[in-house]
């Protein structure tokens, strides 16, 4: 960050924990409060998270040498000193969780997905799709891998019912 004297950014906000939930409350907010919104507003569930995947892609693999994301892969392998860290982001993604399955839920009723798809093992697998994306972004995998596997995901969707 090139910040000269890091005691006083840490006294500005008090302390590690406070930044952390600062920076975390803004990159929700500049990233995923959007993203999460399109989810919801797009009519069509498989535009909805096709849009999202993408989105999520380029968000992970456009920040060199940043990659990754800040909610998924900040804190982990905290020490129990950082738990409070840990549940922080834990709560961010239970919210990431708990949109997608919302999305689906919405999809099922509107008749847009079958009522037979398994809403909770979709919503897990497009949830665990979404940390893996991150972490393999963090590990160097390109755009163009990552978006490799958005077209499987949006495969069940395109199912006819």
């Amino acid at each position: 960050m090139g910040i000269a004297h890091m005691p006083s950014l840490f006294k500005a906000f008090g302390d590690k924990e406070r930044l952390f939930k600062s920076a975390t409350d803004f990159y929700w907010d500049t990233y995923y409060v959007p993203m999460l919104a399109d989810l919801e507003t797009t009519p069509n569930v498989e535009e909805a998270f096709k849009f999202l995947l993408e989105s999520l892609v380029d968000l992970y693999t456009a920040h060199a040498p940043m990659r990754g994301c800040l909610i998924i892969t900040g804190a982990t392998n905290c020490t129990p000193q950082n738990a409070a860290v840990v549940t922080w982001t834990a709560q961010y993604r239970d919210r990431i969780q708990s949109a997608i399955h919302g999305r689906l839920a919405r999809a099922v009723s509107e008749k847009q997905i079958s009522s037979s798809l398994l809403l909770s093992m979709f919503a897990e697998f497009y949830g665990t799709l979404i940390v893996g994306m991150a972490t393999r972004a963090r590990d160097n995998a390109t755009t163009d891998m990552l978006l490799s596997t958005v077209s499987l995901a949006i495969e069940p969707l395109e199912i006819d019912i």
